[in-house]
């Protein structure tokens, strides 16, 4: 995916994560805003698959122990969905370093101003 398509999905995804936040309103269980934003991401026409097996292999040892995004957004974008005052990066950074994925995203519903709902990670070289 080229650097312009990026960006218009992640606007997408960012007006998607606003409407939710805006029709629900704030300090809602994450299942419920997981809910509405894939019913949003649908009628976007944002391509997702949930819960995706990223592949690991430590050594030539494959651990049963499964890492897994809980969205790829378009075959291209790592998304996890948080509900947390102080969100954090690590889990994305590793996320992005083991799938060689360039960006992935944190879209956080506890965020109170909408401009926050989404932190962008880019994979450090």
């Amino acid at each position: 995916m080229n650097r312009i398509e990026r960006q218009r999905i992640v606007s997408i995804l960012a007006e998607a994560a606003q409407e939710v936040l805006k029709e629900l309103g704030h300090d809602l269980p994450l299942a419920l805003y997981k809910e509405c934003f894939l019913l949003e991401m649908k009628l976007k026409g944002i391509n997702f698959r949930e819960d995706v097996v990223i592949p690991l292999n430590y050594k030539g040892f494959k651990p049963e122990t499964l890492i897994k995004s809980q969205l790829l957004i378009e075959n291209d974008m790592p998304l996890e969905l948080v509900c947390d005052p102080v969100p954090t990066t690590g889990a994305m950074d590793s996320i992005l370093r083991l799938w060689n994925k360039e960006l992935g995203l944190i879209i956080n519903f506890a965020s109170q101003q909408t401009d926050n709902l989404i932190i962008k990670v880019v994979q450090k070289t």
